[in-house]
């Protein structure tokens, strides 16, 4: 869990953000790449963030992924978005049934919460298509976690990313019964449709929040903007971008 010399920079709404890329153990024996930021505002508050599918282009520099974490960085927040296995530098490779990429967003966890100068008080699991399947299935095992936003979850092809067990992700998700979660789809989504999507999220338990976007498809490309709104306003809704813990009497379906 070395972190490597190099840093990354880029500007956010004026402030200058600064990612560290470390090389992370995974508990059985797999390195995966991670880039890490340090909140301004609020770091005490982390965001973990995942991408898509790695064998169909899925990375941690996914236009979704390098959307919403600019996002979290007006906030304050900290980040951390990284590569499952099998993905750019991270060795190993993806598996059929997706439980060894839920130890990875594990893994990432706990290698924030071993680092004393870095060690966020809460987190909030934010995965795009097979990573917010992956990053909602282990909420519940994250004391600290304060929130879950699924985005584009691939709920009609779940059955495929997970060898027919996509019943393990769903029962993790529902065992966080108090945590606030947004789901958010787009109406032209290319692998789930609307009605699939429905389904998918009656039987997920408040607290939840679903969103679907009119004229968007699974991948948001040339409408980043748009999700990036949608999160910001559920985010405030629930009082949660000012950095204090959600408030979960405000969290409804829609």
């Amino acid at each position: 869990m070395k972190a490597q010399s190099e840093c990354f920079q880029y500007q956010v709404s004026g402030l200058l953000m600064k990612e560290v890329e470390e090389l992370i153990n995974a508990a059985d024996g797999v390195t995966l790449e991670a880039r890490i930021a340090k909140g301004t505002t609020n770091p005490d508050i982390c965001v973990i963030v995942a991408h898509p599918y790695g064998p169909l282009g899925g990375s941690m520099y996914n236009n979704v992924v390098e959307s919403v974490c600019e996002l979290f960085s007006e906030f304050g927040f900290s980040t951390a978005r990284f590569n499952f296995r099998g993905v750019g530098r991270s060795s190993g490779r993806t598996s059929f049934r997706g439980f060894a990429e839920r130890d990875d967003v594990l893994a990432v966890y706990r290698h924030l919460m071993a680092n004393e100068s870095f060690k966020p008080t809460k987190i909030i699991l934010c995965g795009y298509s097979y990573g917010s399947m992956c990053t909602s299935a282990v909420a519940c095992e994250i004391p600290e976690a304060i929130a879950i936003i699924a985005i584009s979850y691939p709920c009609a092809v779940s059955w495929f990313l997970t060898m027919w067990n996509t019943s393990a992700f769903v029962s993790g998700i529902n065992a966080c019964q108090n945590i606030p979660k947004l789901f958010v789809i787009g109406d032209s989504d290319t692998f789930s449709s609307v009605r699939s999507f429905e389904t998918f999220v009656s039987g997920i338990n408040d607290p939840k929040t679903t969103v679907v976007v009119p004229g968007v498809d699974h991948f948001w490309f040339g409408q980043e903007e748009v999700l990036v709104e949608e999160v910001r306003r559920w985010m405030s809704s629930i009082n949660l971008s000012s950095g204090g813990r959600p408030e979960r009497s405000k969290v409804s379906s829609l």
